[in-house]
């Protein structure tokens, strides 16, 4: 349509959601004006004016118009339009306006994400508090940033007036909360994530939370919500869209991991909300006044959890029937002052004749939007099971516990440590309450609770809000840093991106029971800067919902294609996506690994332009939920990256890293050789046999030294964290020597599918349990017998000295591997920190070992003697060797330097007083890296 040729007939709610799509888009200079079939008062809609149609009729020749009325008036429209030759009519349905939500969605999603834009979605959009308001506030002074708050006006009346100027305030559902949302690199909530948006991948997804300490229980560990199965599938199926949660407290971070199944970063950095207990002072005497508490007197606050809209009735009286007249006179009698009382109850229970009656003295400040400003007034704190009373006892100020229904609420929802543990004075009654506060001892309070916050660890020190926007600019501008590229913004439909003949890559996708991963996976394809691709989705009989999130994508993406097939194994479903692919090259993309933005169009250039067989990328090994990554970049090769290696080359080739997927390969090359993969059973190692015969047969190959593929390494049901399956890599090497036999390669080509066949054994032997390692013992002696004269091949003394410990004394050497694994295990157990001390490569292997271990949490940090090179591996920091901070007497350090330095190396760390010290050469040799 031409610019300025769109006439829309309304001026209604129809007419304005269409509207709102072409602003989206930026397109609504294209809409020339409005008409109108009666007068409404409406002169113009933004610069565009507005027109009966009478007044318009001879200016609507050759004019597209929307009809964008509802179906009663449309027809009205249509029929005093008859006489006039317009261009096109087309009329928007009752469906399209129902829609709307859907199509803004589908619009908002292909926006530019702006980097230094933050949204923030508090409690639903009810209110402006909690760690949202800090986190806000302390960006807003910072500069730099665009703010945005979620309000949710339909459904609360809690006051936004306060939200300063400087953050703009958009209504849930709105069209512009799509576009805000969808356009934000960051987003904070403290509950769940924004609705109806799906988190797109440049987006960095930070959760706050508002809960702490081990008090009430909450996700699986809540009896209430666990009764639900749907309500529970809902709400664990929402915590990983989190890129990165904060804790204020130890037991924070234990309720993210074991209650709500989260599995990415935890930061432990404290609450933002408590800063406000750290100082300020002059804020707490505005709030004061705002409250009207004069200087002479003191603040009680009575704040109960709220137990739920079932518990809302008359008869929840008797959760709250605390007297507070008594409850005041008894105050002022221990504490010597006037008191006033502030009551925070849920504002639902208002309705009720008790609460106006029992609650008649004193202030009701549940309006009063943010709950730490009030606690930061409070003297005295009155509450049972909510956690607020973790944030109060930061200051150090008294926390009674009125908990008449406990008998009741612990059955019914349940506590993470037994409340009589609770350094809290608690009671059952008003006479109970009245004679704790009487008889309160303020020192042996205070002692009570030091040890406790000692116990369960607390990390507010009043600079939680700085971390948390170290963090936001951090992500903003070092996107890469957090998988959070910049992507190009397209509109599939358009004309541009219409299907192509012979796409310049076919990327294949196979795909099983991978629903949690596949459309991170599939989109992150989708986006690549080559824009002429194919991806061949090739679903191997799921059973989970990874076949409808397939289809769904392919209704989005004309480039999408899906195959359903019976499940067959990896390796038949990447043949069966090569086969149906049709582009000049093809690529492989496991369902669980992403790839960066711009990594077919660097293959494709370089292969067209040097007529390569074959071109790989470097790729990073992620474990994003311990938030590291490490490069497969094969130091010793450097000298032969970004240059096109031929067949004289050969021996080359394979000492590269070992994988299929980080490069492409031409498709007539692969037709010519016949090559394909493995149709054994299951994900098998397949991709071994491909690499050896890819890198057997290709004539003209590169290697670049981009890490442009994502391979994820935390996955739990990948093939390489299986214990089982000791014989598969051995069946893969036989089964690809017969298809190199087959095809007469040279025998010297056969040397080096003999040589890796034994190197594969070392690996192997780790990864399998113990029981496997003894019964594959035989085997791997019988292996060494046959083919110990290919060992030569890889100029690799290390793997030399390994066969001949294991063949000198199979068992014994089996044995002592599986003692010394399972007393490393024990000693790493007992000790509360893990440091390593090795040099830079080894470092890393270690790490992914503890990683693999469960151990990630106790590694405190890497260290070194002397200038650090790093500032820290993933989260784990680099530290020197003579630290202070570091604590050796309760730590583990695992050692790994040359043997010809290692034990002035391990003098160096007892000197220091370190209680245990692994051999890092030990280490490695027994546990299997993840």
């Amino acid at each position: 349509m031409k610019k300025n040729g769109i006439v829309i007939a309304g001026t209604g709610e129809y007419a304005m959601a269409l509207y709102d799509r072409y602003k989206l888009t930026d397109r609504n200079d294209e809409i020339a004006f409005f008409l109108s079939s009666y007068l409404d008062g409406k002169k113009n809609i933004d610069d565009k004016y507005v027109y009966t149609i009478e007044e318009k009729k001879g200016y609507l020749k050759g004019k597209d118009v929307i009809i964008a009325e509802p179906s009663e008036k449309s027809d009205q429209i249509v029929e005093a339009l008859k006489t006039v030759h317009v261009g096109s009519l087309t009329t928007m349905t009752d469906d399209d306006y129902l829609d709307n939500d859907v199509i803004a969605i589908e619009l908002c999603k292909n926006l530019p994400v702006q980097r230094n834009k933050v949204v923030f979605y508090c409690y639903s959009g009810r209110g402006y508090s909690c760690n949202c308001k800090y986190i806000a506030e302390s960006l807003l002074k910072e500069g730099g940033f665009e703010l945005v708050w979620v309000v949710d006006r339909t459904n609360s009346k809690r006051d936004v007036s306060e939200i300063p100027d400087g953050i703009k305030c958009v209504e849930i559902y709105s069209v512009e909360y799509y576009k805000e949302v969808c356009s934000a690199a960051v987003v904070v909530s403290n509950k769940n994530a924004c609705p109806k948006v799906v988190k797109r991948p440049e987006q960095y997804y930070i959760n706050t939370w508002y809960g702490i300490g081990p008090f009430k229980t909450y996700g699986v560990d809540d009896k209430s919500i666990n009764r639900d199965a749907e309500k529970m599938m809902r709400f664990l199926c929402e915590q990983d869209v989190f890129d990165l949660r904060i804790a204020a407290s130890n037991y924070c971070a234990y309720v993210y991991r074991h209650s709500l199944k989260y599995h990415g970063e935890i930061l432990k950095c404290g609450y933002p909300r408590n800063d406000i207990f750290f100082g300020d002072t002059e804020k707490k005497e505005i709030i004061r006044k705002k409250l009207k508490i004069k200087d002479n007197q003191k603040v009680v606050m009575y704040a109960p959890t709220f137990r739920g809209g079932a518990f809302a009735n008359e008869d929840a009286y008797r959760y709250y029937n605390l007297n507070i007249i008594d409850v005041k006179k008894a105050l002022e009698e221990r504490f010597s002052s006037e008191f006033v009382v502030l009551y925070r109850l849920h504002k639902s229970l208002r309705q009720f004749e008790w609460y106006k009656n029992n609650f008649g003295i004193g202030m009701d400040v549940a309006d009063y939007v943010d709950s730490q400003e009030l606690l930061a007034v409070t003297d005295v704190l009155i509450t049972d099971y909510s956690s607020i009373m973790w944030d109060f006892s930061l200051t150090g100020k008294p926390v009674f516990l009125y908990q008449s229904d406990l008998e009741e609420y612990s059955s019914r929802n349940g506590f993470y440590l037994n409340p009589s543990e609770w350094p809290y004075p608690k009671s059952l009654s008003n006479e109970q309450l009245c004679s704790q506060i009487i008889e309160f001892e303020e020192t042996v309070y205070g002692e009570k609770l030091q040890q406790f916050m000692d116990e369960y660890g607390t990390f507010d020190d009043g600079n939680a809000s700085r971390r948390i926007i170290d963090r936001i600019k951090d992500v903003s501008q070092n996107p890469e840093k957090y998988g959070k590229l910049i992507v190009p913004q397209y509109n599939v439909r358009d004309e541009y991106y219409i299907r192509c003949t012979v796409p310049k890559v076919s990327i294949i996708v196979p795909a099983y029971n991978a629903e949690r991963y596949i459309k991170k996976c599939v989109d992150s394809v989708l986006r690549q800067t080559l824009r002429d691709i194919e991806v061949i989705c090739v679903d191997d009989g799921s059973v989970d919902s990874t076949a409808s999130i397939l289809d769904e994508l392919a209704q989005k993406d004309y480039r999408v294609r899906v195959i359903h097939k019976i499940n067959e194994g990896y390796g038949k479903a990447i043949n069966v996506g090569v086969d149906n692919a049709r582009g000049k090259y093809i690529g492989i993309v496991e369902a669980d690994d992403t790839v960066l933005l711009n990594m077919y169009k660097k293959l494709y250039v370089r292969a067209s332009k040097y007529e390569l067989d074959l071109v790989k990328a470097q790729c990073y090994h992620c474990w994003d939920s311990v938030g590291y990554r490490y490069t497969n970049h094969v130091v010793k090769m450097e000298p032969y990256y970004e240059k096109v290696l031929t067949s004289a080359d050969r021996s080359l080739f394979f000492l590269f890293f070992m994988n299929t997927w980080s490069g492409i390969y031409r498709t007539d090359f692969l037709k010519k050789y016949g090559i394909k993969h493995n149709e054994s059973p299951g994900a098998s190692f397949q991709d071994n046999g491909f690499w050896m015969q890819t890198m057997s047969f290709a004539e003209r190959a590169m290697w670049i030294t981009d890490n442009l593929y994502l391979y994820r390494r935390d996955n739990e049901g990948s093939s390489i964290n299986g214990q089982g399956k000791p014989y598969a890599m051995l069946e893969e090497y036989k089964w690809v020597e017969d298809c190199l036999r087959k095809k007469h390669v040279p025998e010297s080509t056969i040397s080096i599918c003999h040589y890796w066949r034994l190197y594969r054994h070392r690996g192997n032997l780790r990864r399998i349990s113990d029981g496997l390692k003894r019964e594959f013992m035989p085997v791997i002696v019988s292996e060494y017998n046959d083919y110990s004269k290919e060992l030569k091949i890889g100029e690799d003394e290390s793997i030399v000295e390994w066969y001949r410990g294991v063949v000198t004394s199979p068992q014994e050497y089996c044995e002592n591997i599986i003692v010394t694994k399972n007393q490393i295990c024990r000693d790493l157990d007992k000790v509360q920190n893990i440091y390593i001390f090795a040099a830079y490569y080894y470092r890393h292997i270690i790490k992914q070992i503890l990683i693999g271990m469960g151990l990630s949490d106790k590694l405190k940090a890497i260290i070194l003697d002397g200038a650090l090179d790093e500032d820290r591996i993933g989260l784990t920091p680099v530290k020197n060797l003579y630290d202070m901070e570091l604590d050796y007497e309760n730590a583990a350090v695992i050692v790994y330097y040359d043997r010809s330095i290692y034990e002035g190396e391990v003098d160096k760390v007892k000197a220091l007083g370190c209680v245990k010290v692994i051999d890092g050469h030990i280490l490695m040799d027994t546990i299997y890296s993840c």
